[in-house]
């Protein structure tokens, strides 16, 4: 077992810029969305619950309890205004960002303090608050 520091200092946890492209992203992205339908218990083909019927908020408090590594996020809202817009698959969370590609093939990171993403599953729109996410997603999942 290697120390937090010494594998900090290593570059472990840390993503090259040029790593992932978004074509193996979008394949990363369709394993996503089939593990969401298996932890949601939902059918291809199936429509969610809207905003306003029954059953939309059991499924939007798991979706908080996911694993976004692999979602298709887009930023609403970011402190940053350059990021606001930004639309991309998740390939790194941390405990205060994610890493996303975008189809420009860069990976960017966006923190999650201050932001507001939107999740598209299905047919609807999961906004999550940053401030929401901000633990690792292994300690959310819990």
């Amino acid at each position: 077992v290697i120390p937090r520091r010494q594998h900090r200092a290593l570059g472990l946890h840390t993503l090259p810029k040029t790593a992932v492209s978004y074509q193996v992203a979008t394949t990363i992205h369709r394993v996503w969305k089939r593990y969401v339908r298996e932890a949601l218990g939902i059918e291809p083909g199936d429509v969610l619950p809207t905003v306003y019927e029954r059953g939309h908020d059991p499924i939007c408090q798991a979706l908080m309890k996911l694993d976004l590594h692999g979602a298709k996020i887009k930023v609403q809202e970011s402190k940053c205004e350059t990021l606001v817009g930004l639309i991309g698959v998740v390939v790194l969370e941390t405990k205060n960002i994610f890493k996303i590609v975008s189809t420009d093939d860069r990976l960017r990171s966006i923190p999650k303090q201050d932001s507001v993403f939107c999740i598209t599953i299905g047919n609807i729109e999961v906004v999550a608050y940053g401030k929401q996410l901000l633990t690792r997603s292994a300690e959310r999942s819990v």
